[in-house]
C-alpha cells in the first residue's frame, strides 16, 4: 500500500529553528586599525573649473590666468592643511575634533576607556571536559545514543 500525497508532503507548519550562542554577544575591547581617511572631499572644484574656463578661453595660455591659478592652489594649499591637521588628530586618537565620524584610533581610546566584561573571549565549548572531570565517566550521556562511538 502507497502512502497518500499528504502524508508525503512536508508538514503545515516550519522547522522551529533554535539560537545557540557560538560567540558572547558583546563587542569586542577593539577595532581592527584601518587607513583613516580625510573626507572633506573636493573641495577646489569651482576653482578648478574657472581655471579650466580661462584656458580654454585663452587656448591654453597661461600667462593670463594668474588669478584663476592662485585661487586654485589657495584652495589645494588650505585643502592640504585640514588632512595634515586631521591625519596627526587620528594618528594621536584624540576625541575633540570636530568630526562627525570616529576613526578607528578614537574608537579604540573609547573602548579602552570603557571595557566589555569577557568581551572577544569565546565561550566555553558544548560539552567540553572540564579539569576535574574523569575522561572514564560518562558526563555527557551520549554512550546510549546512536551512531556514536561507545
Amino acid at each position: 500500500m502507497h502512502p497518500s500525497p499528504a502524508a508525503l508532503s512536508r508538514a503545515v507548519f516550519p522547522k522551529k529553528m533554535y539560537f545557540r550562542e557560538t560567540q558572547p554577544m558583546t563587542l569586542r575591547n577593539k577595532v581592527s586599525e584601518q587607513a583613516d581617511r580625510y573626507s572633506g572631499g573636493s573641495a577646489c572644484t569651482q576653482e578648478h573649473q574657472l581655471l579650466f574656463a580661462c584656458l580654454r578661453k585663452w587656448e591654453f595660455d597661461d600667462t593670463h590666468c594668474y588669478k584663476e591659478h592662485a585661487a586654485f592652489m589657495a584652495c589645494v594649499e588650505a585643502g592640504e592643511k585640514l588632512r595634515r591637521e586631521f591625519k596627526e588628530h587620528a594618528e594621536k586618537g584624540e576625541l575633540g575634533d570636530s568630526t562627525k565620524k570616529l576613526t578607528s584610533s578614537q574608537l579604540n581610546k573609547l573602548m579602552s576607556m570603557y571595557p566589555q566584561a569577557d568581551g572577544g573571549h569565546f565561550p566555553f565549548r558544548f560539552m567540553k571536559r572540564l579539569p576535574h572531570m574523569s575522561y572514564a565517566d560518562d558526563h555527557f550521556h551520549r554512550k546510549d545514543k546512536v551512531g556514536k562511538n561507545s
